[in-house]
């Protein structure tokens, strides 16, 4: 094999309808690679899948008519492509949109959804085909090689059950020159004779090495949280999920909707599925600081509840004391998170007791709360059993709250269940600290960050090169920070120790990756210090860790980076900085 190929992550066996990529090494020893793609739209920068927000480019040749007729479109790849952002092409040649997380696609289609254009060069000579693997290989999709800044990619949205196998093919002559898990041949292994191949081979390193921070999920908070917030409630949402995500899905309640924290009135669903309704309830509560029980939801007989309370009205005759029912609709509040649960009630653990005494006067009404309802509603003195609430529940993850003030500190490890279009997790225990929210999938080592964010977030300001590539069954390697500290490896993983920043800023501008070498010192921007130095390392995700210290040495490897990026590009935005 002449080419290697490597996946973006390990797909199990039943990792299926949903997305599948990865990049391919040693392509350029292959020859003149030809392209198509970028005629007449260009993006500025290989956008990388952790990126979510504006993105933009530059439009050429093309007519009034022909700009009227067309739009560019960016879509997220997933089990499906969808359209994040459709725009008109505007005068002057520029042209901006709006991108998700994730594998994207941006093209320029016309009026009937036909591709015109693509934003990223395709090689034109080479494809990837797709396989899964049971008794026998089934090829699945057959995807087109992308060029994008030195990386060379594939995705396909149709990963199917089985063992996930790609080959690269050349579509001339149908030779197949590289198979995912077959390395290279170590006969055309570069560093013996071949310079440019080996750098090339080096230069796609350090790129990886920036991408620790490319998550699958996006994850957003409900609110602002600011740093005195604390011994309140906190929620956050999640996207990203597919089919493969198994699900609890809830077997007797379901609300039509998800009730948010901003919303106020009555609560209402369905039931099904239960013997005897009457040892059951559904019981609301508003979550600020503790949860705070509002109603017990009485499960009526056309299968429905809904928050209200039976009442039964007393109503005296000169000949008999007539007794009806009716019911009063509770309204939540706004500003509270709705925790609703169906418990099983232990109505034997509630002390019987009579209401006081009534005169009753012939035809003078008065209204009191049932007996056995008044019981029900009241806060129980004994633990219920919790059922099951009325939304699918995600097996094998876990969403993790953390405050983070010298270092993060875990404060609630909470389940995510599923609202429809997103999922969420909330907690009561919001601590003071700049808070962060991380999104877990367990894994055969223990659990993998999947998704983050928060307001000690940095990468939307640009990345680092990673120091260190730590296998997940090292000693040394610690997933997000909650099991190290303060001990040496801390955040290893998406770590970097700044005189590699130097480094990679002096080979990326010989590759003319200028783009990477803008966004590493966008980031050092944010990073540098007041007294103008830089400190000895920092993570990827949040920037500094711990105290802050100073290290001569590395600082002068990064200057020398910054002045040779200058130097050679002529571009002089940094030397306020240097």
């Amino acid at each position: 094999m002449k080419v290697t190929v490597r996946f973006d992550q390990d797909y199990a066996v039943d990792y299926a309808w949903n997305i599948i990529s990865g990049t391919l090494e040693q392509m350029p020893q292959l020859g003149k690679l030809t392209c198509g793609g970028q005629r007449h739209i260009a993006a500025d920068l290989p956008y990388p899948t952790s990126y979510g927000g504006t993105i933009s480019g530059t439009w050429k040749d093309l007519t009034q008519e022909q700009r009227e007729r067309y739009k560019l479109k960016v879509y997220c790849i997933t089990d499906e492509y969808y359209l994040v952002d459709a725009v008109a092409l505007p005068d002057g040649g520029f042209w901006q949109a709006a991108a998700e997380y994730g594998s994207r696609e941006i093209r320029l289609e016309d009026e009937n959804g036909g591709i015109v254009d693509y934003a990223y060069p395709y090689l034109t000579d080479y494809v990837v085909d797709i396989y899964s693997r049971t008794d026998a290989e089934y090829l699945q999709d057959t995807c087109k090689i992308w060029r994008m800044g030195g990386e060379f990619r594939f995705y396909s949205n149709k990963a199917r059950y089985g063992e996930k196998i790609a080959k690269v093919r050349r579509i001339s002559d149908g030779e197949i020159v590289g198979i995912s898990g077959v390395a290279a041949d170590e006969k055309m292994l570069v560093w013996d004779f071949d310079k440019n191949a080996a750098a090339q081979d080096a230069l796609a390193f350090i790129k990886r090495q920036m991408n620790t921070s490319r998550f699958t999920h996006m994850l957003a908070f409900g609110a602002e949280y600011g740093e005195d917030y604390e011994g309140q409630m906190m929620w956050c949402k999640a996207t990203g999920f597919g089919r493969n995500d198994a699900c609890i899905v809830p077997q007797h309640i379901a609300v039509s909707r998800f009730y948010d924290p901003d919303y106020s009135g009555v609560i209402s669903g369905t039931w099904k599925g239960l013997d005897d309704p009457t040892q059951y309830a559904v019981d609301i509560y508003e979550v600020t600081d503790q949860p705070y029980l509002v109603c017990s939801c009485p499960l009526l007989e056309d299968g429905t509840w809904r928050s209200q309370v039976l009442y039964e009205r007393w109503r005296a005759t000169e000949e008999e004391i007539i007794t009806d029912y009716f019911f009063r609709p509770v309204a939540v509040n706004a500003g509270s998170f709705k925790d609703i649960r169906l418990v099983r009630k232990n109505w034997d653990g509630i002390p019987a007791f009579d209401l006081p005494e009534q005169e009753i006067t012939p035809n003078d009404g008065h209204w009191q709360p049932g007996r056995e309802m008044l019981r029900r509603m009241l806060p129980l003195a004994v633990d219920d059993d919790i059922i099951e609430r009325p939304y699918a529940k995600y097996s094998g993850y876990s969403g993790k709250f953390y405050n983070y003030t010298d270092t993060e500190y875990l404060s609630d490890s909470c389940e995510v269940f599923d609202a429809g279009e997103f999922a969420f997790f909330f907690t009561t225990a919001a601590s003071a600290g700049r808070k962060i929210a991380k999104l877990t999938r367990e894994s055969g080592d223990g659990y993998t960050v999947v998704g983050m964010c928060g307001a000690a977030m940095k990468i939307d300001k640009g990345r680092f090169p990673a120091s260190f590539l730590i296998p997940t069954d090292d000693p040394q390697y610690d997933r997000d920070g909650s099991n190290a500290r303060s001990l040496y490896g801390y955040m290893l993983g998406s770590r970097c120790f700044i005189y590699d920043a130097g480094l990679a800023l002096i080979a990326l501008t010989l590759s003319c990756d200028h783009d990477l070498c803008r966004e590493m010192l966008d980031r050092l921007r944010e990073e540098q210090n007041a007294d103008g130095s830089f400190n000895f390392s920092y993570d990827n995700y949040i920037g500094q860790l711990f105290e802050g210290y100073v290290r001569t040495g590395s600082v002068g490897w990064l200057v020398h980076g910054m002045c040779y990026y200058t130097l050679k590009t002529g571009d002089r935005q940094y030397l306020d900085m240097i």
